[in-house]
């Protein structure tokens, strides 16, 4: 007797997806009437630095390009934001879209001139951006202000609300974080999606295909920076700030360290890195002012012990685990064959 494999089309999963999308949201927008400001901080942070490291799972995880500039990317649209937000009193939707644009022409000009690169060297050129940021931030003090960095910046006014600050801002960062979490994950689903995972795995095999894989890989590139660019102004927009400590190459270093730790293939490895680190560094920060060293050292011990990540290493154990079910049943089923 066949077992029914009863699967759903694609159209009701995308619905099914967007109700989950849209519960999500509800619930995030519930937790400010039940959890303190504290607890509404943390995952506000969480949020945008989860987006931030999965717009690096998109490059180094599906991609296989391992980019250190992801800070870099979002310091660039973080300053041109606030540079247009409030040095230039725009207005805060065309401040977003001038960021946002601004980041995807530096990733468009970035994957253009490190198309031919190997991984390796593909990887000292994006350190090398991060830290042109970072020395552009620090030295250009009549548009970023220098260390003091720009200040004062005003969320969207809502039905004369200003939405600003750590408070108010969740609600806009647990609005945008699940939308392009939504995106980014049908994005890997596509055939696109499909094509850098192709790239990632055999790049001379794809280009033998007809596949343009320097035209896939700049996209890639674009696309990314367009995440760590949201989550760049979203950080602008939580802290009304825009500073030269929100683009050190260490914040790119922080977003490594959650990508490998949540499993750099998951995109939800980005938001479950992003939750233990912060946690982490708030619990031992603390207890002692060397937080970093210690951080650091657990962050080698976690990458021999499970280099595929939580996520990673909870799926191989789920695999294995249906495997020799899958195994025992075939086994038990040519025993009844036998016996008949």
């Amino acid at each position: 007797m066949r077992k029914s494999n009863f699967r759903f089309g694609k159209k009701t999963r995308t619905m099914l997806q967007l109700i989950v999308l849209i519960l999500s949201i509800f619930i995030l927008w519930s937790l400010p009437k039940i959890s303190s400001r504290f607890t509404i901080y943390m995952i506000s942070r969480i949020m945008y630095m989860g987006l931030m490291t999965m717009s690096l799972n998109l490059i180094m995880g599906f991609g296989g390009l391992t980019s250190l500039s992801q800070a870099g990317f979002a310091g660039i649209a973080g300053y041109a934001f606030a540079i247009y937000r409030v040095s230039m009193k725009g207005s805060y939707g065309a401040a977003v879209l001038i960021g946002l644009f601004v980041v995807m022409t530096a990733g468009l000009l970035f994957g253009g001139l490190s198309v031919r690169t190997s991984s390796i060297v593909f990887m000292m050129m994006s350190i090398a951006l991060a830290n042109l940021v970072h020395l552009s931030s620090l030295q250009l003090t009549d548009i970023t202000r220098g260390f003091n960095g720009i200040i004062g910046i005003k969320g969207p006014t809502i039905n004369g609300k200003t939405y600003s600050g750590t408070g108010n801002t969740f609600y806009i960062i647990a609005f945008i974080v699940p939308i392009s979490y939504f995106f980014l994950k049908r994005l890997v689903k596509s055939p696109f999606g499909i094509a850098i995972q192709g790239m990632r795995d055999n790049k001379t095999k794809m280009s033998s295909l007809g596949f343009n894989v320097n035209v896939i890989r700049i996209v890639l590139v674009v696309i990314s920076s367009l995440f760590a660019g949201i989550a760049g102004i979203l950080q602008a927009n939580f802290f009304a700030t825009m500073a030269p400590d929100y683009v050190k190459t260490e914040y790119s270093l922080m977003c490594l360290f959650m990508c490998i730790i949540g499993g750099a293939e998951y995109l939800e490895g980005g938001l479950l890195g992003a939750a233990i680190y912060l946690m982490l560094s708030n619990f031992i920060s603390r207890y002692t002012r060397f937080d970093d060293a210690i951080i650091g050292g657990l962050f080698i011990i976690a990458v021999f012990l499970i280099p595929n990540g939580i996520l990673g290493e909870i799926y191989k154990l789920y695999n294995n685990l249906f495997r020799k079910r899958k195994m025992v049943s075939l086994e038990s089923g040519m025993r009844g064959d036998v016996h008949e």
